[in-house]
């Protein structure tokens, strides 16, 4: 799977569920500059936004399969 910017497009539908794989650009704890990390947000397909507080969602993706046993 490969990253999806939020500028081409966002989640259609909740098929693959709510939560999806996010990479973001947060402020520092320390101030005065944004650090990129990957997270797990929820995506509210009412309001058709990300569910996060100060948090920029610049990429997106559904979770991979599962492994097998």
């Amino acid at each position: 799977m490969e990253w999806i910017s939020v500028e081409d497009r966002k989640p259609e539908n909740c098929e693959t569920g709510w939560d999806y794989l996010v990479r973001t650009l947060e402020p520092s704890e320390y101030g005065g500059s944004y650090v990129r990390k990957t997270r797990v947000i929820s995506y509210d397909f009412l309001d058709k936004c990300w569910v996060c507080n100060d948090i920029v969602v610049t990429h997106w993706m559904p979770f991979p399969e599962p492994p097998k046993n």
